[in-house]
Formats: C-alpha cells, structure tokens, sequence
C-alpha cells in the first residue's frame, strides 16, 4: 500500500461522534477567533492540535476533522484528551516532505495555532497549508517576544509574512484580559488561498 492509499484510507474513516466529552474545553479568544472564522461545513485541517481545544469544537459541529503533528505522543495525548477512540485521522510528520502524501485542496480550511514559531522552515510549513487548503489557512504566533519560550525558533513581526502570494489579514490580538496588561499579543493571519 502506498502513502496515498494510506491517506485514503485513513481520510474516510467515519467519526462516531459518542466519543466526545460532554462539556467543551474553554476557549481563549484566539482560539474563539479561529472557531468563528472556519465555516460550519467542510473538512478541517489542525496543524499542532495541542490538548484538542479547537478538534472538539469541529467533531461537535459535526465537520470532518483531521490533524498533523511532529510528536506521536502529542497526538494520542489529543485522543486521551477528548476521550475517544482513534476514529479521528491524524498524520505524524517530521519532515516537510511527508506532506506530499496530502492532496492539494484536500481540506477546506487548515488552522495552526502557536505552531510555526517552534519550526525552523516555517515559510515552507506555510507554503504547504495554502497548498493542501481548498479555501482557508488560519495562524496565530506570538508577536516578537510575546508568550516567550525557549522553545521557539522565531522571533516574528509583521514583515515576516510579506513572502505569502495569496490575500492575507493581519491583526495583532489578545489571547485573554491579562495580557492587555502585560502586553502580551499574537498575531491572526487568515489566508485566502482562492485567491
């Protein structure tokens, strides 16, 4: 069996939608953001699904949800999390180029939130969004030194995302009232990869 045969496979299992907890995780704003800005229909990408935040918020509109992640261990943490079994389709990528193994225009809206700082191509992770997106790709990232970690490989202002081709919105938000104070901000890119 090929990886796209594996992809095809995988992308067509069902979700049995009585996994899901009966309470959804709070959201910040960014991720509320993020919730409203995805249309209640079509296939929905998470790059970095983190805790599964966002992922439960998808499977409970009922919307074909799929994720990629570099840490299998993050991944199954996604699964114990939102307690279910392992219906939901999920890619372990450590390099750029298993991205191939997706389809262009695989998926109607792509998301990555807090995710390309911690890359060090994160010019081609984006490229590769637009790429597998039918419609949009949603990002936050910290702005400059925001929600500092060693962890972060990239330090971004606005002119870092000069190099996208398609139309983009930039805006710099909060993520909770406290960072007014602090002055904590990431940004929130939606690309319209359509265009």
């Amino acid at each position: 069996m090929n990886k796209f045969d594996l992809f095809r496979q995988i992308e067509t299992a069902p979700f049995e939608k009585g996994f899901l907890p009966s309470g959804e995780a709070a959201l910040d704003r960014r991720h509320e953001k993020v919730v409203k800005a995805v249309p209640n229909e079509g296939a929905v990408m998470e790059v970095g699904p983190g805790d599964g935040k966002l992922g439960v918020y998808f499977l409970n509109r009922g919307q074909p949800y799929s994720m990629i992640d570099v840490s299998r261990k993050r991944l199954f943490s996604f699964y114990e999390h939102i307690g279910m079994d392992l219906s939901v389709p999920c890619f372990c990528f450590n390099d750029m180029w298993e991205w191939a193994v997706i389809p262009s225009d695989s998926y109607n809206s792509v998301i990555a939130c807090d995710v390309i700082e911690h890359v060090s191509d994160y010019r081609a992770m984006i490229n590769e969004m637009i790429r597998i997106a039918r419609h949009r790709v949603i990002l936050t990232a910290p702005v400059g030194q925001s929600f500092f970690s060693e962890e972060h490989v990239h330090f971004f202002e606005e002119k870092d995302f000069e190099f996208i081709d398609k139309p983009y919105t930039i805006e710099q938000i909060t993520t909770k009232a406290s960072d007014e104070q602090s002055g904590q901000r990431c940004f929130y890119i939606e690309i319209d990869t359509r265009g």
